[in-house]
């Protein structure tokens, strides 16, 4: 009964029997490592004495690292802020501003072509041990990208360039020759833009002023035609006269009536009144038909006269407005064209580092060691429980194996085959 007990456990034990069985199979546990002790201890001493040995073969790795920052404006820099005081918004955000960007720069360092640079100048593809594969520069490349490392300080706006490698003196060498590179593409790359926009602006600068000088050749002809200097300082004055006629006809008409009243028609006060009276008219009618040399245009043709004049003085206006903006704009293209634009300055030049910067070989030995242990107990327990259990294993699947053999096929039959 009590092999039927153990065989056939209890489906609702209590907790006094939970925790003896649990205490029994820790406990038989426990006793399975005891028994696999010295393999345990063997397999995790000699595994820690492996990693102690192959840590201290693994070369020592140094870091050396450069910071760097944004220059300040210098002096040319100051004339061309004040040169842009004048200028409107759109043009200050395109000249104006800081002199770099931190995200261009980064993406600078990170291009396939500044690493490239940098394996063919230090030879790393020997360094690195790349010359037996297919691809020996782009595996070099691959692997000075995982040793260098670009940050950028969000807090107080700097760029570090770190590169880690087994010669200190390398390392360093390596950090500074990425700041050289950035410097020079970026130059390259400021020089091809300010020619780029200094050309725009140039031909944009032109064009305004070859239209100018057509708008000022209409305005000579308009002028040559019509008389026009200023139109309203000649139609102000204009209107002035023509009052001033318009007043002195009917001050001889008055007269003349006065006269013809008192006199009659005969008389010579009268007929002299009457001529002044016709001559003021005359003059005044003159002037509205465009005969005074004041404003020499007809009164019909004076609305048409006034479109035409205003439509060129409009495109003047708007033309001259445009290079007063322009000039400047196309000065500082120039000036940008020619200085050469430092990306960054170099804060702390990268130095051979000191101390190494790894490997740790404390955690290597550490982590091989406990490692070692673990699988060790994990294979000192499976294998105990294989022990016991392969006989049953072996027995299902020498069953399975017979269930799973095909029938004997029945014999061939004697007997003749008959045509129907």
């Amino acid at each position: 009964m009590a092999n039927n007990h153990e065989r056939f456990p209890d489906p609702f034990p209590t907790n006094a029997e939970r925790r003896d069985r649990a205490e029994r199979s820790l406990w038989e546990i426990l006793g399975r490592l005891y028994r696999r002790r010295r393999f345990i201890l063997a397999f995790t001493g000699g595994v820690a004495v492996l990693a102690v040995v192959i840590s201290l073969l693994i070369d020592n790795w140094y870091r050396a690292e450069t910071r760097l920052m944004l220059p300040a404006r210098s002096g040319a820099g100051l004339v061309s802020a004040a040169v842009l005081d004048n200028l409107p918004t759109a043009a200050k955000s395109i000249l104006g501003g800081a002199s770099g960007d931190y995200a261009r720069y980064l993406t600078v360092l990170t291009s396939r072509s500044i690493y490239e640079a940098v394996v063919d100048s230090f030879d790393l593809v020997r360094v690195y041990e790349t010359h037996e594969s297919k691809t020996p520069r782009p595996d070099a490349v691959r692997i000075l990208q995982d040793n260098a490392e670009f940050l950028l300080d969000d807090e107080y706006e700097f760029l570090t360039v770190a590169v880690t490698d087994t010669d200190p003196q390398r390392a360093a060498n390596l950090a500074n020759f990425f700041v050289r590179k950035l410097n020079e593409i970026n130059a390259q790359l400021s020089a091809q833009s300010a020619r780029n926009f200094r050309v725009f602006v140039e031909d944009r600068y032109n064009k305004t002023v070859a239209e100018l000088d057509s708008v000022m050749q209409a305005g000579r002809a308009f002028q040559e035609k019509y008389g026009v200097l200023d139109l309203p300082k000649q139609g102000e004055q204009f209107f002035e006269y023509m009052a001033q006629l318009r007043l002195a006809a009917i001050q001889a008409e008055g007269e003349y009536e006065t006269l013809l009243s008192q006199f009659g028609p005969q008389h010579s006060l009268v007929q002299g009144a009457r001529e002044a009276a016709r001559a003021a008219n005359r003059k005044y009618q003159g002037a509205l038909a465009g005969r005074e040399q004041l404003l020499p245009v007809p009164r019909q043709a004076l609305p048409e006269v006034s479109v035409g004049y205003l439509e060129l003085e409009r495109e003047r206006l708007i033309l001259a407005t445009l290079l007063e903006y322009i000039r400047p704009v196309l000065e500082e293209a120039r000036f940008d064209e020619e200085r050469t634009v430092e990306a960054v300055q170099v804060v702390d030049v990268a130095v051979p580092p000191a101390r190494k910067a790894g490997p740790r070989r404390s955690v290597i030995c550490i982590a091989a060691t406990l490692s070692a242990f673990l699988l060790a107990v994990l294979f000192a327990l499976a294998h105990t429980w294989w022990q016991r259990h392969h006989a049953y294993f072996a027995h299902r699947l020498r069953e399975a194996a017979d269930e799973a053999a095909p029938a004997p096929s029945d014999p061939p039959s004697s007997e003749p085959v008959t045509s129907a």
